[in-house]
């Protein structure tokens, strides 16, 4: 089905994504990953009046979480999103755009997107929903890219070494850093 997205369908290298994810959230859409000048127009001039402007990429990440709701799996959160971009008139990179965006917000609000559900076969993607580890408050989540601190940056306290890869996303974010 053309209309679903695929995180493998992304263009994006591995230094730039990582980048993406370590950084803080600039206005600047084009900050995101697969937006440029083209998407961003699109984006700031919707053909439709009912159709808000997304001019930052703050009001680009709260309308992917607006399309969560109580009911919606990962998967078809992202589907959602994919579409959304492609009513707006994007044709390209729509599939790095939704995988920059789910990433992001994975980030600081954990479940919202779940990678592994793509290793499952597309027939099967829409019935995973996240797993809830017995007596656990956070979601059961695969071991994260290696995304190594800059220098002067908080360092993750989760027992993981980047530079080794052993780094895991931590399930909350609070009190999970400290200073170098």
């Amino acid at each position: 089905m053309g209309t679903q997205f695929d995180p493998k369908k992304t263009k994006i290298n591995e230094d730039t994504f990582a980048d993406w994810l370590r950084e803080p959230i600039q206005a600047s859409l084009q900050q995101v990953p697969g937006i440029g000048p083209a998407a961003e127009k699109l984006l700031a001039e919707p053909a439709d009046a009912a159709e808000e402007k997304i001019e930052t990429t703050h009001q680009l990440i709260g309308k992917f979480l607006t399309m969560k709701g109580a009911d919606v799996t990962p998967v078809e959160h992202c589907d959602m999103f994919f579409t959304w971009l492609g009513e707006r008139g994007i044709k390209v990179h729509k599939h790095t755009i939704v995988n920059a965006i789910a990433e992001k917000c994975e980030v600081f609000v954990p479940g919202v997107y779940d990678a592994a559900a793509y290793l499952d076969p597309p027939s099967e993607r829409k019935r995973r929903r996240p797993r809830r580890l017995e007596g656990a408050h956070h979601l059961e989540t695969e071991p994260s890219p290696c995304v190594p601190p800059l220098p002067g940056r908080p360092r993750a306290l989760d027992g993981g070494d980047p530079e080794e890869g052993t780094w895991k996303r931590p399930s909350s974010v609070r009190g999970v850093f400290r200073d170098i």
